[in-house]
């Protein structure tokens, strides 16, 4: 599970454990490794939000000690940022809010702006200035790049108007 992204808020400079090393260190770890979706593993269905692991394999992958490993869990669980369900073999770490943070909705959902968005967000003196100068240079705008926003693609055949 070492493809794809993590989504981090910009805000995680004002969380209480960014400026503790270890804290931050070991919660960005779980964040990285928890599931996405719903995924088996042995007799186990891992929600989203949740890893299996444990101290030992968390101090070595991090290059911290174990009591430091064990701090740093006891504060994010204390805290209400992770609940921990211990076993004699390994955990199953829950990160509380990966849902809040990891949802779609949190950050955008890749649809653009409609287009009565996009009318209602400009002032109607700004569309009135931008029709006058449309119709001034009207000429001009022919001989600039055409660029299809909606694709993310250029007009090639306008290419050589646009370098010369």
């Amino acid at each position: 599970m070492n493809d794809g992204f993590v989504k981090l808020p910009r805000d995680i400079t004002n969380w209480r454990w960014f400026t503790d090393a270890n804290v931050l260190k070991v919660y960005i770890y779980l964040l990285t490794k928890a599931a996405f979706k719903e995924t088996k593993w042995k007799q186990l269905t891992l929600k989203k939000g949740q890893l299996i692991t444990g101290r030992k394999k968390l101090a070595e992958e991090l290059d911290l000690s174990e009591n430091k490993v064990r701090a740093a869990l006891a504060n994010l669980e204390r805290t209400g940022e992770i609940s921990i369900k211990p076993t004699n073999k390994y955990s199953i770490i829950t990160l509380l809010d990966w849902g809040k943070t990891q949802g779609s909705d949190y950050f955008f959902t890749n649809k653009p702006p409609t287009n009565h968005q996009q009318a209602t967000n400009k002032s109607p003196q700004y569309n009135k200035e931008k029709k006058e100068n449309n119709v001034k240079n009207k000429g001009a705008r022919a001989r600039e790049k055409k660029y299809d926003y909606k694709n993310g693609s250029i007009d090639w055949s306008q290419m050589d108007l646009i370098i010369n």
